[in-house]
């Protein structure tokens, strides 16, 4: 009998096993569809990020960004729940651009001063020198800011691409995703398997784990050694050395499944990962061994007792057979509810995986879907036949078939973010036979409630793609619509070009013929002016300092003759270094300057000609800035700019130079402007206006073409914004890497 009962009991104890295996197994395929799903959603908000060229080639060129360019980032952003930040690095790791996603629908862009050097993290580093259409993704762990772990903590997934136009490469885009939630999901759904659910990365640490202190311990000071290979080396050399399987060992019984996710992610968009290795999860599922017990000595102890209570009735049959009878009735009672237990968490799994299936069915629109989802929920709990399910979003509702208003019912509210949706009820239109609902059956309507959500943003996302196609398409046809016309356009227009050909042939080499003649005729001109008038100069300021008895009328003759020969002699000079520069007989002597120090040498040769006519004269460029340039070449610009300011500004106006960063060097006054009919011609050769300035003065007209051609000799350029009465704004351009950091 001894016997019997030993071999009946380890028969029972496999069955025990079998059952657990089996509970797991189905857990996993869960877990798996569920990362593939959450996988899947995050590669499809990253490329359709991505596409926005337009928005990219704006931040590369250090362009104003518009509101109608980033209105579309805005709107999908706040839409979605799974979005941290979105970035915009330049070839350096300098961010151009991020936008911060704090709550649902309320994306924000980060002002210019708060942005990042993120040049030294690996998702740039791995992600910088890709191809075209290929992206990275980094491993699962915890966002950092300014060096130091984010609390509370914000699990991360990164996907990260560089942005061409054309061969050209722009930066590199960045998007991060949470993944909080997906993580809480094999959290909250880990009572399923029966066992201790754990979620490792490929070096054995936690991502999740039944203790929360052990998690992250790869990115969290102090915990560096909670491993799963060092607390259970003899369970991880199994697992490392198989993609799935299960064994048993001192510790417990183990089941465990690789995911790989270079194997989940769909093939149907025009980008795929760059050539990496991709991260892998492992999903371990660990029941003790003293758990297993337990739950079969639970089954056998009305077994055992059974079999103590035939021995009994061998001894006096007669005596105990009715009490034999009670017993083993107990014994069948018991067995049964766990069989129905066990086929209740059986249920649970097949509606779960049945929603899962129903939501990947891409025939139904979303009113569909969510009748059939309804429809399938009362298969889960403990009385089918008397469950009816109610399900509420915002003003629609579905109701499972035959609905009757329940007796007994519970219910769970679907939030969005901080936005109630609506709820989820199940109930029991009569009394159950055991009364009111199981524990787990919260538990799953949680998790039906959190799929429901799930499955509405998805919906949500859906549509807004579908807008943006249908914008796309109508921009498309009219665009082609344009082309025809335009080329109709350019056919009558190659034909008139081709006879003008010749002709802007023959005056091109005209000009040219006539430009060089002008350059020999300015040097000859210049160089032999310059000796007489020295000459002419010099007499008369000797007379001027010598005789001291002239008659005043004839001082102030030759003061004003001298004046007049001292300006022309500077328009000279500068017709001598307009002419080196356009026959490229002048190269810059570049060095490195503190551009404060140069403006504020500039400023003070015109101090008392500003304080003169009452004029406010600032110099507001920052002490820190350093500029490679020839300080000379630079001066002349800023000199002359300064003169025309203060020619044209009125007692009480202000004259400031600045620096602004992304634009260049500043010389800004509120005189009288300019007319736009007059700016357009500023900057050509010899051009002069008509206005004289505050105080009658007049030029010559050299100076805006001087200045124009020693700016693009350095390398930049100028530009002129104006308003009659209001003011002007010259704005001085350098090459970037003119700039010292």
């Amino acid at each position: 009998m001894a016997l019997l009962l030993s071999l009946f009991d380890q028969h029972h104890r496999k069955e025990t096993q079998q059952r657990q295996l089996q509970k797991i197994e189905q857990h996993h395929h869960l877990q798996t569809q569920s990362i593939e799903t959450y996988l899947n959603d995050c590669i499809s908000d990253f490329y359709f990020l991505s596409q926005s060229q337009d928005l990219f080639k704006t931040i590369a060129q250090h362009r104003p960004i518009t509101n109608k360019a980033i209105e579309p980032f805005f709107t999908f952003i706040g839409a979605k729940t799974g979005i941290d930040q979105v970035r915009f690095l330049d070839l350096e790791g300098e961010e151009q651009f991020r936008i911060n996603h704090p709550k649902l629908g309320s994306p924000l862009l980060v002002p210019q001063a708060q942005l990042q050097k993120k040049g030294n993290r690996y998702y740039f580093l791995n992600s910088r020198d890709l191809d075209p259409l290929r992206y990275y993704i980094s491993p699962l762990d915890l966002n950092v800011e300014h060096q130091e772990v984010e609390f509370p903590f914000k699990p991360m997934l990164r996907f990260a691409m560089p942005i061409y136009d054309q061969a050209q490469k722009l930066g590199v885009f960045v998007v991060n995703f949470l993944a909080e939630r997906f993580l809480e999901g094999i959290r909250n759904t880990a009572y399923l398997s029966g066992g201790q659910v754990m979620l490792l990365n490929s070096e054995g640490y936690y991502l999740v784990s039944p203790n929360e202190g052990e998690e992250w311990g790869f990115a969290l000071t102090g915990r560096q050694d909670l491993k799963f290979d060092r607390q259970h080396p003899k369970s991880w050399a199994e697992i490392g050395s198989h993609n799935n399987g299960t064994f048993s060992n001192e510790e417990g019984f183990f089941v465990f499944d690789r995911i790989d996710l270079a194997k989940m992610i769909s093939s149907s968009l025009p980008i795929l990962p760059g050539a990496q290795n991709l991260p892998v999860w492992i999903l371990v599922t660990k029941v003790t061994s003293s758990d297993i017990l337990q739950d079969h000595r639970s089954q056998m102890m009305g077994i055992y007792y059974s079999y103590l209570a035939i021995l009994v009735v061998l001894a006096a049959f007669s005596l105990y057979f009715a009490r034999h009878q009670q017993k083993l009735k107990l014994s069948q009672a018991t067995n049964a509810a766990q069989t129905k237990v066990l086929k209740k968490r059986i249920d649970e799994l097949h509606c779960l995986y049945d929603i899962t299936h129903l939501t990947e069915t891409e025939n139904l629109n979303f009113h569909e879907m969510m009748q059939q989802l309804v429809n399938q929920i009362p298969k889960a709990w403990g009385y089918p036949q008397y469950c009816s399910v109610r399900l509420v979003i915002r003003t629609e509702i579905w109701r499972s078939v035959n609905f009757r208003s329940p007796v007994l019912s519970q219910k769970e509210e679907i939030w969005n973010q901080n936005e109630r949706l609506g709820y989820l009820e199940v109930g029991y239109d009569t009394q159950p036979p055991e009364g009111g609902f199981l524990e787990e059956e919260q538990s799953l309507l949680q998790a039906l409630a959190l799929r429901i959500l799930k499955v509405y943003q998805f919906q949500k996302t859906k549509e807004l793609l579908q807008s943006h196609q249908e914008q796309l398409e109508e921009q498309v046809e009219q665009r082609t619509h344009e082309l025809a016309q335009a080329n109709q356009q350019l056919t009558f227009e190659v034909a008139e070009k081709q006879r003008l050909a010749e002709t802007l042939a023959k005056e091109k080499q005209r000009a040219e013929e006539a430009t060089k003649a002008k350059t020999s005729f300015l040097s000859l001109v210049a160089h032999d002016l310059k000796s007489p008038f020295f000459s002419i100069l010099g007499i008369l300021r000797r007379i001027v300092k010598k005789e001291a008895n002239l008659d005043p009328k004839h001082r102030e003759l030759l003061v004003n003759s001298i004046e007049s020969g001292q300006r022309l002699l500077n328009m000279i000079d500068k017709l001598i270094t307009i002419n080196r520069i356009q026959t490229g007989r002048i190269k810059p002597d570049y060095q490195e300057i503190l551009l404060f120090d140069l403006a504020q040498q500039v400023s003070n040769q015109y101090a008392d000609s500003a304080e003169q006519k009452g004029i406010v004269l600032e110099n507001q460029v920052p002490k820190a800035v350093i500029l490679e340039t020839d300080p000379f070449l630079l001066g002349e610009v800023m000199a002359n700019l300064l003169s025309n300011a203060i020619k044209f500004c009125s007692p009480g106006d202000r004259i400031k130079v600045t620096w602004e960063l992304g634009l260049g060097l500043i010389v800004e006054d509120t005189g009288l402007g300019i007319e736009p009919e007059v700016a357009q011609y500023l900057f050509k050769e010899q051009f002069s206006t008509t206005t004289l300035g505050t105080m009658g003065e007049k030029g010559t007209g050299l100076g805006l073409p001087y200045c124009f051609d020693i700016m693009r000799l350095l390398g930049g350029g100028i530009d002129l914004d104006s308003v009659v009465n209001q003011g002007s704004r010259f704005t001085l351009s350098f090459p970037s890497h003119r700039l010292r950091p």
